[in-house]
């Protein structure tokens, strides 16, 4: 004898997946200690492997890294932050220049070189919001941090195309 396989509508599917997240959530709340000493247990015990798997994550997913590091100096700046990094996936050059120096990004994690992608705040008092940021190399958002007025960049780029 078969036993008899009930199809659940979508409606019912959801309300089945909604109750399981209230359950999942209670139960997580109830024993987070543990689960947390689990985790760093779990990070001393593997830290080769768990470093190695995050800097994979943000070699293939860079608007992460970029994300995070934005916020928390948005948030030490005192900036509005209103970006998400879906925001700054849209922003990276689909052809891996920097539209700046036209050079290509070098994707890494840890030290900073002047390929490195870097977010830019177009004005810097308006924060990171949308409109406000551009995805530029290391290189040329120092050139920019450093130097603000326009003649200056006009007069290096044609000193640069006269060489």
């Amino acid at each position: 004898m078969t036993a008899k396989v009930e199809t659940l509508t979508p409606e019912q599917l959801e309300a089945h997946r909604s109750s399981r997240r209230v359950y999942n959530k209670a139960y997580y709340d109830k024993h987070a200690e543990k689960f947390r000493a689990d985790s760093k247990a779990y990070r001393r015990t593997n830290l080769t492997l768990v470093r190695s798997k995050e800097r994979n994550y943000y070699i293939e997913n860079p608007e992460i890294l970029l994300f995070k590091c934005a916020k928390q100096r948005a948030r030490k700046e005192g900036l509005p932050f209103t970006i998400t990094a879906e925001d700054i996936r849209c922003l990276i050059p689909v052809d891996g220049l920097c539209p700046i120096t036209r050079v290509p990004f070098k994707r890494g994690v840890g030290k900073v070189g002047q390929q490195s992608m870097t977010l830019d705040k177009i004005d810097p008092a308006k924060g990171y919001v949308p409109g406000n940021v551009a995805v530029i190399s290391h290189l040329a958002n120092t050139i920019k941090q450093n130097c603000t007025d326009p003649q200056i960049f006009l007069r290096l780029a044609a000193y640069l195309e006269r060489r």
